[in-house]
């Protein structure tokens, strides 16, 4: 792994923990590398960062630089650090070593049983393969600019664009934020609701910093698909969304109309491709199954983050 760092690779995810509170604008600086850098402020946490700065300081990493470098989550709000973490701690990375699949996600390595990964990776396969494509594009550094000078989440801004994309050949409600009090608990219907012919699509978004953000990501979606099987939640869904075309039915609802699609903002790898950290698509498969017993479809699609 350590020779993967000094040699740069793309196969290395930054795998970070984020804040609780997603309205919170928040940008990330690396410390404990090089002084020259450590106020320098970045919209995402991504490895290419921290690339960049190890080779500007002509830096050669061992593995107890590693566990010394940290990264700080800094909200734009109060221009306070929270957060800090390890870089060491944040590193996903998967190898095969002697036939063997190995990955390491939090600190920790795993052994990976190669029936076991297949069945995951299958069942992710098949999803993608019948799964939407929407044609919007993450500009990182535009949404970053926007979302520093209205001091909102830069997943929002995402949302809000997205919605306006979504409007110009459907019906689309941005409900990101817009939380359902429901029984003592705030729960998000969705990002976006949007028409598409006859169906109804349940869109929740989230940027790909690992498995913890697409657990959360796969949970809320199934939280919120499972809601909406009781007639009281959905009449309280309902009165957050404006457009009543969108709206619920009271008495009965058709589950095989509503769509549940799970998006994904990413980066390509080398080969050109999506991925998902292998903690993630078990996620996924264990959602994926709760889902199904419901009869509610889903589907996952990828937007790119340039």
């Amino acid at each position: 792994m350590i020779d993967a760092v000094n040699a740069k690779s793309e196969e290395i995810l930054l795998s970070i923990i984020e804040i609780e509170d997603n309205v919170i604008p928040v940008y990330y600086r690396f410390v404990n590398i090089s002084r020259r850098f450590s106020k320098d402020l970045n919209p995402t946490a991504e490895i290419t960062k921290y690339y960049e700065i190890l080779i500007a300081a002509n830096l050669t990493v061992t593995l107890e630089d590693i566990k010394r470098h940290q990264i700080l989550t800094r909200d734009m709000n109060s221009n306070k650090d929270l957060l800090p973490q390890k870089i060491y701690q944040c590193l996903y990375y998967e190898v095969t070593h002697d036939g063997k699949q190995y990955f390491i996600e939090s600190g920790s390595w795993y052994l990976v049983d190669n029936t076991f990964s297949r069945t995951i990776n299958d069942r992710l396969d098949d999803v993608m393969a019948s799964s939407r494509n929407i044609p919007f594009t993450y500009n990182n550094a535009q949404i970053s600019l926007e979302a520093r000078d209205r001091r909102v989440n830069k997943e929002y801004v995402f949302n809000e664009k997205l919605t306006a994309f979504l409007a110009t050949t459907n019906l689309a409600c941005l409900l990101d934020t817009n939380l359902v009090i429901y029984q003592r608990s705030k729960i998000e219907v969705c990002d976006i609701l949007y028409s598409e012919g006859d169906s109804i699509i349940l869109l929740h978004n989230k940027y790909k910093y690992g498995s913890s953000a697409l657990s959360h990501l796969f949970n809320q979606g199934y939280v919120s698909a499972k809601l909406l099987t009781d007639p009281d939640f959905r009449q309280k869904a309902n009165a957050k969304i404006e457009d009543e075309l969108l709206h619920f039915p009271i008495d009965e609802l058709d589950r095989s109309t509503n769509k549940v699609v799970f998006g994904i903002i990413s980066r390509r790898n080398r080969q050109g491709k999506f991925s998902i950290p292998l903690f993630g698509k078990i996620s996924f498969d264990m959602i994926c199954r709760s889902i199904d017993l419901i009869d509610f479809h889903y589907e996952i699609v990828f937007f790119e983050a340039i």
